[in-house]
């Protein structure tokens, strides 16, 4: 998505970080380095593996009937500054 948004920024002749800040969500596919983007991709990070070992938790739990119903969980992620964020304008 975040991809997206960098063409269609660029399409409407607006700039990332001049016009507007971008931040994405997840920088740890490594076909799709955030560090590569032509502005360097803002991002968060969180752990791929632990979310799926805690999906496969809550499968287990569901299929047992420990667990019934729809429930959110929040986790902590980690801020990666890069160039794609600016101080607001002044």
């Amino acid at each position: 998505m975040s991809l997206g948004v960098v063409r269609a920024v660029r399409d409407l002749g607006l700039t990332i970080p001049g016009d507007l800040s971008l931040i994405a969500h997840d920088d740890v596919f490594p076909w799709l380095k955030p560090e590569n983007f032509s502005v360097p991709l803002s991002t968060t990070r969180s752990s791929i593996r632990l979310a799926g070992a805690r999906i496969a938790e809550r499968l287990a739990a569901r299929i047992s009937g420990l667990e019934e119903g729809a429930r959110g969980e929040v986790w902590p992620v980690d801020l990666v500054v890069r160039g794609s964020v600016a101080g607001a304008p002044g």
